[in-house]
């Protein structure tokens, strides 16, 4: 232990000795010399980390009313960015039938992008892989319709994102905070099929706003939507999705990033 800690004194104190010289990226971006960095970086998924902006789980007009903690493992590929990462989700039924909330972060990601990536990016380490720590979302869902005979179940959700992520000097999270609400709506439909309980056919669609660092839009908006089903089996469950954003402002949406977890 003693080892340990006096390799990490021993590095700490070097990472403050040998500041890093970003006269390469000074040239590279023609800095006029006066602006903060801050100001060069876009604020768009295409130039951003995936975890910067994440497509918004989709809803299917219900929530679960039961304690659940998830921690998991999801990685994100694209033409030069590679990111792996861990995610944590926290679900609590405040109000069973009612109103419930959920807490997600993503406490630690890996990344390493190509130097073409980087150069877009116009990320400021002239080393482009690392590691970022990423934003805190605080959801409350609020049942609004929930098994009526002739309606579909209808919740609301909304949704925070706090500027906690780390490391927008690379791009990877935006630190700002942002908003999205959305109208999910689903119903349940009985199967005679003896391998399957039940399929449900969703509907959702929403507002989506995050704060960024231009001067003449101070904010970017986007519409969300998503619609697909739910197949439920007796020993099976099967869910396809179809979910996009869309700018509505001039500045860029676009999650060009595939999933996995």
């Amino acid at each position: 232990m003693k080892r340990f800690f006096l390799i990490l004194i021993i590095f700490s104190g070097s990472q403050a000795i040998f500041s890093q010289d970003y006269s390469w990226w000074n040239d590279l971006h023609n800095w006029d010399g006066i602006s903060s960095w801050r100001e060069y970086i876009i604020y768009s998924p295409s130039y951003m980390g995936p975890n910067a902006f994440p497509v918004p789980e989709f809803n299917t007009g219900r929530f679960t009313e039961e304690f659940e903690f998830e921690l998991g493992g999801a990685y994100h590929a694209s033409s030069g960015d590679q990111t792996a990462n861990l995610f944590t989700n926290l679900n609590l039924a405040i109000a069973p039938g009612i109103a419930g909330v959920n807490l997600s972060y993503v406490p630690y990601e890996v990344y390493s992008m190509d130097i073409e990536t980087r150069d877009l990016r116009r990320a400021r380490d002239l080393d482009p892989s690392g590691k970022s720590y990423g934003d805190f979302y605080i959801t409350t869902y609020v049942q609004v319709i929930k098994d009526k005979e002739n309606f579909p179940d209808i919740m609301l959700s909304i949704n925070l994102k706090t500027s906690s992520g780390t490391n927008l000097g690379n791009a990877r999270n935006t630190d700002a905070p942002g908003y999205y609400f959305d109208l999910s709506l689903g119903k349940n439909i009985a199967s005679n099929r003896a391998n399957l309980k039940y399929w449900r056919p969703y509907f959702m669609g929403g507002f989506f706003s995050y704060q960024i660092n231009r001067d003449d839009y101070v904010q970017n908006d986007a519409i969300l939507y998503a619609t697909g089903f739910l197949l439920e089996g007796k020993d099976f469950g099967l869910t396809p999705v179809w979910e996009d954003i869309m700018a509505i402002s001039e500045t860029e949406i676009d999650p060009s990033f595939i999933e996995w977890k």
